[in-house]
């Protein structure tokens, strides 16, 4: 374990959105792109989104933001779990009736491949690692980050079963970590955790698209056939665009019993030489059927707060 003394009090520093977090954690922190809720508590608490002010991000948050569901999908055998909350839902209903989707048009993000293996995209925090720059309980990692003048001292846990997941996706897919933290940190994390060199490329924050103050990722950006290409994330809103493309996986923050990945990398080995992805995803998560089953009333009452 490196551990190295910070040079300034400890702060939170993850993605932009709001949501619940572990006890341990800040509320809020500028190196977060994402606001966060108090903490966990045991009553359900509705996590409130960016609303769609079009000004710019604060560019300080230094994670990416992050929702906290815990809801299984019930009946479908591999149990991937996600969590429990309609708001990213409602979010992706309001993005894909009223905003639509301009198509990237730009330059491809990332090179051109060099084999046959589907790209799957990864989201890094609460999906892969849970950091922050408060001490927490026994944590796998004590590393510092030197971010706009100022050095932070970073305490991370690494969901179980992570490094494991990432050298058995190396070898089936080109693996691409997309987060919304920025470069600073998520390089610094990712440099430390992939000493194999698994991940394929890194793209963070700036690589974003900005939709009413939430960082989306758009697959059309790399340049990629969206048909062999899957993004795995616990923020479902920030895949809006290509729902077939997306898995919504539960947030992380602590659970040592936690077993996502491996029963997600049993799922994504055993569909990866399927010619369209995007039809075996939608059969087994059924994401554009949950839209259309999202209770109206809640949809409307969220859109007025969401747009007040």
């Amino acid at each position: 374990m490196m551990k190295i003394e910070a040079r300034v009090p400890a702060v939170d520093i993850k993605s932009p959105v709001k949501r619940r977090v572990s006890a341990y954690a800040e509320p809020h922190t500028p190196i977060a792109g994402k606001g966060r809720g108090s903490s966990i508590s045991k009553s359900r608490t509705r996590v409130k989104l960016a609303k769609p002010v079009f000004k710019s991000l604060n560019e300080d948050g230094l994670f990416s933001p992050h929702k906290n569901r815990k809801h299984e999908f019930d009946h479908r055998r591999r149990k991937l779990s996600m969590d429990d909350d309609s708001d990213p839902w409602f979010l992706i209903k309001f993005i894909r009736e009223t905003i639509g989707h301009q198509k990237y048009t730009g330059a491809p993000m990332l090179p051109p491949k060099t084999d046959n293996r589907p790209t799957l995209v990864l989201d890094l925090d609460e999906t892969l690692v849970h950091c922050c720059t408060n001490p927490l309980p026994d944590p796998d990692l004590v590393f510092n980050v030197d971010f706009t003048g100022i050095t932070y001292n970073v305490n991370c846990k690494i969901r179980p079963g992570m490094k494991e997941f990432l050298e058995r996706m190396a070898q089936e897919f080109e693996v691409v970590i997309f987060t919304a933290s920025q470069s600073a940190y998520a390089n610094k994390v990712l440099d430390i955790l992939d000493t194999k060199g698994c991940i394929s490329h890194r793209l963070f924050r700036e690589h974003c698209t900005n939709i009413c103050g939430n960082y989306l990722k758009d697959l059309t950006c790399l340049g990629r056939d969206l048909k062999r290409t899957i993004i795995v994330d616990n923020s479902p809103q920030v895949f809006a665009f290509q729902i077939f493309n997306g898995i919504p996986i539960v947030s992380w923050y602590e659970d040592r019993e936690d077993d996502e990945l491996s029963r997600l990398a049993h799922l994504l080995s055993e569909i990866r030489d399927e010619p369209d992805l995007r039809v075996c995803l939608n059969n087994e998560f059924q994401l554009e059927k949950m839209l259309d089953n999202l209770n109206e009333q809640d949809y409307f009452h969220f859109i007025g707060e969401y747009i007040d």
